[in-house]
C-alpha cells in the first residue's frame, strides 16, 4: 500500500521535476528506503487512473472554448507497433481558464486532429500542420514565429551580413507585425483595442508583404533556403493572416510550444515509455501537473488533496469532481503558490 503523499511525490518528481523513476529509486536508497521502480511504476499507473476523470472533464471544458492552441512531438514507446509515436498537445488561450492537455497517439495521421477536435468550433492556432485544415468548423491560424524563423536561420548562417537582401526585406515585414504586438502587450490593450489596431495597422503590412511575396518569389530558385522561406509564407498566407480576425488570437503558437517544451524536457530524461498504457497514463499525469502549474498550484500539495478527496467522495458525481479541477474556485487557498 502507498499513501497519497508518496504517490503524489512520485508523480511530482517525474512530471514536474523531470526525475525518471530509476533516479527516484536511487534517491530513496540514499535515505535507506528500498522502493523499486517497478512498485513506483504500479503506484503511478494507479494514481493516474484515478486522475483520468478529471482530465476528461478538462477536455470537455477546453472543447467549449472558441480558441485552442495545438502542437505535437515525437515519443518513443518500446512496446508499440509504430516506429514513431506522438504526444499531441491541446492548450487553452490566455483568455480562458488555463488548461494544458496531452494525448498519446501511436502516429501523426490526419484523423487524430479530427478526433481530438471533435465537437470544437472556433480558431485553431498551430504551426501549420496540414491536418488541422481538414477539421470541420475550425478556422486555422498559423504561426508567424515559424514563418520568421525560416528567414532568421538564413541570416544567422550568414552572420547577419544580409542587411540589403531579399531575406532581410522579408523578415522586416514580420518584425513590423511583431512590433505592433509588443506595443499592444506593453500597454495591456483590451481585446477590442487589439482588434482595431490590427485592422488599422497590421492589415496594411500584411497586404504589403503579400504583394512583395507575389512579386519576388518567382525570381528566387524555389529549392534554396530563401525560396523555401518565401514559399512557406506564401502557401500559408491566408492562415497566417487570420490572427487579425479576433483580438483574442495570438500572432504565433508560442503558448503551445512552451507547453510541449516541458514535455520534451521530461522526455530527454526518461527517454521512452515502455508500454502504450504507460504513455497514456503519462499523458494524464502531464495534463494534471501542467494545468496545476498553469493555475499557480503547488503540484505536490494539490495531488495529495485530490487523492485524499477522491477517497472520500462519490466519484460518479460530476459536481464533486469539478470541485477538484486545477482551475476550480473551490480549491483550498493553501494549495496556491504565493508569489
Amino acid at each position: 500500500m502507498a499513501s497519497s503523499s508518496l504517490v503524489a511525490n512520485i508523480i511530482t518528481d517525474k512530471f514536474a521535476k523531470y526525475l525518471p523513476l530509476y533516479r527516484q529509486e536511487k534517491l530513496f536508497k540514499n535515505v535507506g528506503l528500498d522502493i523499486s521502480r517497478a512498485n513506483m511504476s504500479n503506484w503511478f499507473l494507479a494514481g493516474a487512473e484515478m486522475l483520468k476523470p478529471l482530465v476528461d472533464l478538462m477536455y470537455e471544458d477546453i472543447l467549449k472554448n472558441s480558441i485552442v492552441h495545438m502542437d505535437e512531438t515525437t515519443l518513443q514507446v518500446i512496446k508499440s507497433a509504430s516506429n514513431t509515436c506522438y504526444m499531441w498537445g491541446l492548450f487553452s488561450s490566455k483568455y480562458d481558464n488555463p488548461i494544458k492537455l496531452y494525448f498519446y497517439k501511436d502516429n501523426r495521421r490526419h484523423e487524430n486532429a479530427s478526433e481530438l477536435l471533435k465537437g470544437f468550433k472556433g480558431y485553431v492556432i498551430s504551426d501549420g500542420y496540414e491536418p488541422y485544415n481538414k477539421v470541420d468548423s475550425c478556422i486555422n491560424v498559423n504561426c508567424w514565429a515559424h514563418a520568421r524563423r525560416k528567414y532568421a536561420e538564413i541570416i544567422k548562417a550568414f552572420k547577419g551580413n544580409l542587411t540589403s537582401s531579399l531575406c532581410a526585406e522579408g523578415i522586416r515585414f514580420i518584425d513590423d507585425l511583431y512590433k505592433i504586438e509588443h506595443k499592444l502587450e506593453k500597454k495591456n490593450a483590451s481585446i477590442d483595442e487589439i482588434y482595431e489596431t490590427r485592422q488599422n495597422e497590421s492589415k496594411s503590412i500584411l497586404d504589403e508583404y503579400k504583394a512583395w511575396l507575389d512579386k519576388n518569389y518567382p525570381t528566387v530558385p524555389p529549392k534554396t533556403a530563401l525560396g523555401k522561406a518565401m514559399a512557406y509564407s506564401l502557401n500559408q498566407f491566408d492562415n497566417l493572416a487570420n490572427y487579425i480576425l479576433d483580438g483574442r488570437l495570438s500572432i504565433d503558437n508560442n503558448l503551445a510550444e512552451r507547453g510541449m517544451k516541458n514535455f520534451v524536457i521530461g522526455k530527454k530524461n526518461f527517454l521512452f515509455c515502455f508500454t502504450e498504457n504507460g504513455a497514456n497514463m503519462s499523458s494524464v499525469a502531464y495534463s494534471i501537473v501542467e494545468t496545476a502549474l498553469a493555475n499557480n498550484l503547488n503540484v505536490f500539495e494539490y495531488l495529495i488533496y485530490v487523492f485524499d478527496t477522491l477517497a472520500k467522495i462519490n466519484n460518479n458525481d460530476v459536481d464533486n469532481l469539478r470541485r477538484l479541477l486545477p482551475y476550480s474556485n473551490e480549491l483550498p487557498q493553501h494549495l496556491r503558490i504565493k508569489w
